[in-house]
């Protein structure tokens, strides 16, 4: 009968709450703790709709277990999990998006009465004072560690480059031409930036083109500002900036107290005057392209009918 049932089901392999949530637990833990209303969550969570993911957290976040009167949501999902759990949960869409996340309606490419899968793995839960107490804890960890997690990555690299009095180490593997770059200029390029152990956040280097930046604009951190106006034209370098000069005590990407390590080609630099030239060619070069782009559009149009072997007649406005 079990067999039959499960065969049988609108969801295979799902079972169905009273409230018309389908659930199946992957990784059952009934010997850990349940989150209790108003506790935050810490969760990974991913969910999906037919064979495409809509969101993917890839790493921990953090939500409050709030009760939203809805039947069959997310949040009733997340109350029956124990720490440690695996499970899947099969959503109506609308429900979802319009009552849970509160959108004007839900997205245009996801049909009506459709359905969302979400998979989630609780880590923990904790009341806000007690996680408030636990993250205080790992940012004074990190800031005490922070110092021989430098030391370590130096030691390891066997780098004899002495830091600078505000902390950063600036190392040159490609020695450039010509002046560095003064406070009005803009710098032109390519760079990475990772945890020194080799977390990576960013890299443009497979990019067309770099950067354009503007050395008293807005940069991600002050050691990368410090690290571009040490280089010169051509040069490469790699930057260990310590969290004082990136991003302290963290943000949504960056754990508190990491130190980041940043390599640095630097393609061209350019003066203010420079920089506006550039731009002028460039804008008229966009018009050209443009034009160009215009008188050839009929031609591609004819082609792609032909080719693919279109009767029907354009509307008026050429649709």
């Amino acid at each position: 009968m079990i067999a039959f049932s499960s065969c049988t089901s609108k969801h295979p392999g799902f079972k169905k709450a009273k409230s018309g949530l389908y659930y199946k637990f992957l990784v059952e833990n009934k010997d850990s703790s349940k989150a209790q209303k108003d506790e935050i969550l810490s969760l990974r969570l991913k969910y999906s709709y037919k064979d495409s993911t809509i969101f993917d957290s890839k790493g921990e976040m953090m939500i409050p277990l709030t009760i939203s009167g809805s039947k069959g949501d997310i949040f009733e999902g997340l109350a029956m999990m124990h720490t440690g759990d695996s499970a899947s949960f099969i959503i109506n869409a609308d429900s979802f998006f319009i009552k849970t996340a509160k959108m004007p309606q839900r997205p245009p490419f996801i049909d009506s009465n459709s359905t969302l899968k979400f998979d989630v793995k609780l880590l923990s839960h904790r009341t806000k004072e007690a996680l408030e107490k636990f993250l205080a804890k790992k940012r004074q960890d990190a800031m005490v560690k922070e110092p021989s997690r430098i030391e370590k990555y130096v030691k390891s690299k066997g780098i004899t480059a002495t830091p600078t009095a505000s902390g950063l180490y600036f190392i040159e593997d490609t020695k450039g031409k010509g002046a560095k770059p003064g406070p009005k200029d803009y710098v032109k390029i390519h760079y990475s930036v990772s945890t020194i152990e080799g977390k990576l956040f960013y890299s443009s280097f497979k990019n067309p083109e770099p950067h354009l930046m503007q050395m008293d604009g807005q940069l991600e951190t002050q050691g990368l500002k410090e690290g571009l106006s040490l280089m010169t034209k051509g040069s490469k370098v790699r930057l260990i900036v310590p969290s004082k000069l990136a991003f302290g005590q963290g943000n949504n990407s960056v754990e508190p107290y990491t130190p980041l390590l940043y390599e640095i080609q630097l393609v061209d630099v350019m003066s203010k005057a420079q920089y506006n030239k550039e731009q002028d060619i460039l804008k008229k070069k966009a018009v050209v392209d443009a034009e160009n782009a215009k008188k050839q559009e009929p031609e591609l149009l004819k082609k792609y009918v032909s080719e693919n072997k279109i009767t029907v007649k354009p509307t008026a406005s050429g649709l």
